[in-house]
């Protein structure tokens, strides 16, 4: 993961512990708001890698050398895209 992907990462650990905070401490409009950017963001990511992992197979165009390790990679990324993606929703329907 390259230094964007880490610093957008750990802004969303940052605002899921915010929220998490906010909705343990009845804050829940707070917690709320914080929530729906992360689902909406979250998705989105998921979806762009979702509709683009064609590109990472071996010979498509973003990997024209054939690399098994850059298609184990993409798929890696977007199990924790997916993983994140889940607890976003998790952390909204908790607020409910």
């Amino acid at each position: 993961m390259n230094k964007r992907g880490q610093a957008v990462l750990a802004a969303y650990v940052a605002l899921f512990a915010a929220s998490a905070i906010a909705f343990h401490f009845g804050a829940d409009a707070f917690g709320k708001g914080m929530a729906v950017p992360l689902v909406f963001l979250s998705g989105w990511a998921f979806l762009g890698h979702l509709i683009t992992i064609d590109d990472e197979l071996p010979g498509g165009w973003s990997n024209p050398e054939g690399s098994r390790a850059v298609w184990s990679r993409s798929l890696a990324e977007m199990v924790l895209k997916v993983v994140l993606f889940v607890a976003s929703i998790w952390l909204l329907l908790q607020g409910w």
